[in-house]
């Protein structure tokens, strides 16, 4: 998936130019077009930046990636979630450690633009402690949600693993802080960011048991597990929507 995040604005003025310049704060490029006594400015960019939290979790994501492609049979049946081993074996660690593995590069990229295009905006409004913790929340949510299923039968007792429900939590977060946000899907649907989390957990509901090796049902407890943090956390009202969130 990939956003696009753009605004404008205009003001008279006498002179007429054309610049391009990157803000220093956030990796957003303004570019500022002057004709006759109409000044246009249109800013545009892919997410909130690299803070703090971004950059811990991407990293430990990327060396835990590195460092277990040299024996997946070993090490994701050990860190990866396995509904069976989780509690069974007491192996309660992997509701942590599944979400910084990953199956492939191209998992692992697409988790990663995610995390920063919509994590460095929600670590401004959170800190960077409570950005990792709700991180981890929504992460833990996914496959707590994935073993609830398991434990009454309706799905299988599969390996689970990578960062999606904590990225679909981010997608829920964005959404609700920054609900009026403007953005591009896929460079080309302009839409308001708060409908995002109802697009998005829509779909992910409506593929909820499709077999097709991605766990949709993951992606669905993270952001219940994100909405359930804004609930009891931020104080947010389900029947207001984002705009009464404490920020």
């Amino acid at each position: 998936l990939f956003f696009f995040f753009f605004s404008s604005r205009r003001r008279h003025t006498r002179y007429i130019s054309v610049t391009g310049v990157q803000t220093c704060a956030l990796p957003i490029y303004i570019l500022k077009v002057t004709y006759k006594n109409t000044k246009y400015k249109l800013k545009f960019g892919l997410g909130g930046g690299l803070t703090g939290g971004v950059a811990i979790l991407g990293g430990i994501s990327i060396a835990t990636f590195m460092i277990t492609q040299s024996d997946r049979e070993v090490f994701y049946p050990l860190f990866g979630f396995v509904p069976s081993y989780a509690l069974g074996k007491l192996m309660v660690w992997q509701f942590i450690t599944a979400n910084f593995l990953h199956g492939s590069l191209l998992h692992l990229v697409f988790n990663m633009l995610g995390l920063y295009i919509f994590g460095g905006a929600v670590e401004k409004t959170f800190n960077k402690k409570e950005f990792i913790k709700y991180f981890l929340i929504c992460g833990s949510g996914g496959f707590i949600l994935t073993y609830i299923l398991w434990a009454i039968g309706i799905i299988s007792n599969n390996i689970s693993i990578g960062a999606s429900a904590a990225i679909y939590g981010l997608l829920l977060a964005f959404s609700l802080l920054y609900p009026n946000k403007k953005i591009l899907l896929l460079f080309v649907i302009p839409m308001q960011a708060k409908w995002l989390a109802i697009i998005f957990g829509g779909l992910e509901f409506m593929l909820s048991f499709r077999n097709d090796g991605i766990s949709h049902i993951g992606h669905l407890g993270g952001i219940l597990a994100g909405l359930g943090y804004f609930v009891h956390v931020r104080g947010l009202n389900i029947f207001e929507g984002g705009e009464n969130v404490k920020t």
